[in-house]
């Protein structure tokens, strides 16, 4: 986010200095460097709806190094693993009742075709889910994966959080019954150095092993750090 906000500042004329406490850019899109093997620091994709992100790279110049992938998912639970991320998949889990398989598709497919986060905004994630799809639902396939994540903040997530990426991964399908997502050839760490590449030659600097201690505003502007 950092590299991509210079980039844009940069290109509309603003003198850019980009300071990055660790060794290399990038943030959480950077990379391990294992004896010349590039291993992504986190792992990630590209969904259809991630408008944004294609015009970055066209941008760049290597919107062609964008491919799409069909995809496929799993469920590991009662020592077994299950099909997941399809409606016959759901229909035929058999860790939950039938009641819940069929609440926990109706708040999918409406999730999915929500287009405002308003009424959730102020909503905890499991209250709104267990609302939508029961108390079996929640504590059997999120409850898990909340604990996992967030720890102690797991009664804290934001339902409009959740629901953004529900919603970004149920449109980013081939077909009713295929998800397609995207990945960058070289992982994120060719995003990140045609960002730092084109920073650099608009005239900006891209700085390492060098963190920010504190702001410095005068007259209302940014003067150093």
């Amino acid at each position: 986010m950092g590299l991509s906000a210079a980039f844009h500042a940069a290109r509309a004329g603003h003198t850019v200095e980009v300071l990055e406490v660790a060794p290399e850019p990038g943030g959480m899109a950077a990379h391990f460097d294992m004896a010349g093997l590039s291993i992504e620091r986190f792992y990630h994709f590209v969904c259809k709806s991630d408008t944004p992100t294609m015009a970055l790279l066209e941008e760049l110049g290597i919107g062609d190094q964008l491919k799409w992938r069909t995809t496929s998912m799993g469920i590991f639970t009662g020592n077994r693993m299950h099909d997941w991320g399809t409606p016959f998949a759901l229909l035929k889990f058999p860790e939950i009742s039938i009641l819940s398989r069929l609440r926990y598709g109706l708040f999918a497919f409406l999730s999915v075709r929500r287009e405002r986060w308003d009424a959730i905004e102020t909503e905890a994630a499991h209250r709104w889910i267990t609302r939508w799809c029961g108390t079996e639902v929640f504590e059997r396939l999120w409850k898990p994966l909340f604990a996992l994540k967030f720890y102690q903040y797991a009664d804290n997530v934001s339902a409009a959080w959740i629901w953004t990426r529900i919603k970004r991964l149920g449109r980013s399908r081939k077909s009713f019954m295929e998800e397609e997502l995207g990945y960058i050839e070289g992982g994120s760490q060719t995003l990140v150095n045609a960002l730092c590449s084109s920073i650099v030659s608009k005239g900006g600097k891209v700085r390492t092993r060098c963190g920010a201690q504190k702001v410095i505003v005068e007259d209302g502007q940014v003067k150093g750090s």
